[in-house]
């Protein structure tokens, strides 16, 4: 970020058009979509007159870009934890969540991002995983 022009080398972080692919790598960060939004958070808070992503054009409305993004993974988020009233794999998510008429490699963008939003919504407390016969499923959290 340079203070003086407001300018922003926002990278993948903030894309003007499509929402960046937040994916879960194993050994990589083990919250992927935390850090994410807590980068995003971050960086929405700067003056910025000018943005340049790492794709497309450079673009003007970074502030209100980066609320869309906020907004994008909380809806997504919910809606997730709504398709969890019965006990899914990530797998069976994913294909419900994204759809199967997906190529190879968008079905590992939307496997990858399916674990990062699961992981999200454990850690927050909504959504439980539970192990049966080597088989991991993940419901809504059951109040008790």
């Amino acid at each position: 970020y340079a203070a003086e022009t407001k300018e922003m080398l926002c990278g993948d972080l903030v894309l003007p058009r499509i929402s960046p692919n937040v994916s879960y790598i194993p050994g990589d960060d083990a919250n992927p979509l935390k850090s994410y939004i807590s980068s995003l958070t971050l960086v929405s808070g700067y003056d910025v007159a000018i943005a340049y992503p790492g794709h497309r054009d450079p673009f003007r409305s970074f502030q209100a870009r980066a609320g869309e993004l906020l907004l994008h993974h909380r809806d997504r988020l919910d809606k997730m934890a709504a398709m969890l009233t019965v006990p899914q794999t990530a797998y069976a998510l994913c294909l419900a969540f994204f759809g199967n008429d997906l190529s190879i490699h968008q079905l590992r963008f939307a496997m990858a991002e399916t674990l990062a939003h699961l992981i999200y919504l454990q850690e927050e407390g909504r959504v439980e995983e539970r192990e049966q016969n080597d088989l991991h499923s993940f419901n809504i959290r059951s109040s008790v």
